[in-house]
């Protein structure tokens, strides 16, 4: 078999699940753009003052360059549904390729029960108190939680016929509400609410342990995210090349909107009052004032980033509930999570099992801490579970098996060096708050936790698939692509 024919095969084999290919580069970059540019890093990053800019260039180039270099890559090489799941088999083995899998499914769930609590943060700034709406009253943020669950789940079982546009749309609304961000300083400046605005002016934060970590949350959270789109590849149209050009038309818009927009949060907000959960709608209502055509701005770009957050909820489900699907395919889950509706082109038990496991973490999570420490602690948890597929992302073309490492361009494998290093690094600082917390040892092990009792359940059910499956061996195309 030569070596373009595996990856055709395994295409072919995804289609024949009644996988529909919907997705063009253009919804591609809107969704690139809308999963990784998170409005909760410029908050992160304003909380090192004027060396944010700094912080941010370090992270474009020891990890967003090198990342945006490797996803391509791999992206060309191996353009099948489940992404860096089935990178990780080919270059790996199918037990190692499944965790790899299983830490990537818990923390797109953990991103979820995230970006629910977000989404409640939002509403709050968007209602301003109207009927009492409260982001510190934990039923109040439970039922908004639930909410963008729920339009997440019903969006998911309807497929990316109908998924893509809600993404589309939120990537849209994104755009226009960091553009929105990146204009409110002048805004200020013309009103008299602002005395000057340097926007670019570069100095070199102090190196402390707190700058360290903001770096490597800066790296690996805010600009991580570009495999995410590839798990989708099975339901891309030419996926080998529309993936790696979505990763370089989206790579400089994103660094732009993280960038221009951490300078108005510094700009505007004062640093001991910034709010980490929502920092765009709390630098909007600062920037614009009490102004009757302020407020009417404000408004409109509030419903703006609601729209975003309950469109990125839908793409976070739609990776989500994919994961177990593959991995039904292959005989490492129960079967029935490899469904796929021959109305919908969706994987609806899988879809259903997500639903209920993010409901119950977003509950959970809450007992006994704040909003801002339970953000805090699904962040960080999140962290150490994309720090292990990550540690396994940049490894394939270093220690991966040869036949694939010989087919990465030597300047991608030096540039996975880096990204590695900085994984290594945000894993390790992840256990580090950087808001008040009862306890710092306690916060450090709940995280932990949190891990292990994950990858123990993630045992089970592998254990419980692999037993359903009479321990079948199930021939994975990128064996053959692999060379195996």
């Amino acid at each position: 078999m030569g070596e373009q024919e595996a990856p055709d095969a395994a295409a072919a084999a995804d289609s024949a699940h009644g996988l529909r290919r919907e997705l063009g580069v253009g919804s591609l970059v809107l969704t690139q753009i809308l999963y990784i540019v998170g409005a909760s890093w410029i908050g992160v990053a304003a909380t090192v003052g004027q060396g944010h800019a700094a912080l941010w260039v370090a992270a474009v180039v020891l990890f967003f360059l090198p990342l945006a270099m490797l996803v391509a890559q791999l992206a060309q090489l191996m353009p099948l549904e489940g992404g860096l799941y089935r990178w990780s088999e080919a270059a790996f083995g199918p037990g190692l390729g499944y965790f790899v899998a299983w830490n990537l499914w818990c923390f797109t769930v953990a991103v979820l029960a995230i970006v629910s609590v977000s989404f409640a943060s939002a509403l709050s700034y968007a209602l301003d108190g109207y009927g009492g709406f409260d982001v510190e009253n934990p039923w109040h943020v439970r039922i908004a939680s639930f909410g963008a669950i729920a339009i997440g789940a019903v969006v998911v079982s309807l497929g990316l016929r109908i998924g893509k546009w809600v993404h589309n749309l939120g990537g849209v609304a994104h755009v226009l509400a960091f553009l929105t961000l990146i204009v409110v300083p002048f805004v200020a400046l013309a009103n008299g609410r602002l005395a000057g605005y340097h926007p670019l002016d570069l100095a070199m934060p102090a190196a402390t342990l707190f700058t360290f970590n903001v770096f490597s949350k800066l790296a690996m959270g805010a600009f991580s995210g570009f495999e995410y789109v590839a798990i989708l590849a099975g339901e891309c149209r030419d996926p080998a090349r529309t993936i790696a050009r979505s990763v370089w038309i989206s790579t400089p818009i994103i660094i732009a909107m993280f960038v221009l927009g951490t300078c108005s949060v510094v700009a505007i907000v004062p640093r001991d009052q910034l709010d980490l959960i929502a920092p765009l709608p709390q630098t909007l209502r600062l920037g614009f004032g009490g102004t009757p055509a302020g407020q009417v701005v404000v408004v409109a770009v509030l419903a703006m980033v609601l729209l975003r957050q309950v469109a990125n909820i839908c793409v976070t489900f739609a990776g989500s509930v994919r994961l177990p699907m593959v991995a039904a395919w292959h005989g490492q889950v129960p079967g029935w999570l490899g469904a796929v509706s021959r109305r919908f082109g969706s994987p609806l038990h899988a879809a259903v099992l997500v639903s209920c496991l993010v409901a119950a973490l977003t509950v959970v999570t809450q007992f006994g801490a704040r909003s801002q420490e339970a953000f805090q602690l699904l962040d960080n948890a999140g962290t150490v579970f994309y720090g292990i597929t990550y540690v396994a992302l940049f490894s394939i073309p270093l220690v991966g098996r040869r036949e694939i490492r010989c087919r990465i361009p030597l300047p991608v494998r030096l540039a996975a060096v880096s990204g590695l290093a900085v994984t290594v690094l945000s894993v390790a600082l992840s256990l580090v708050p950087i808001v008040h917390v009862a306890s710092d040892l306690v916060f450090a092990a709940k995280i932990l936790a949190v891990v292990l009792v994950f990858n123990l359940v993630g045992l089970v059910v592998f254990l419980l698939g692999r037993s359903a499956s009479s321990g079948a061996a199930v021939q994975d195309p990128l064996d053959a692509a692999a060379g195996e």
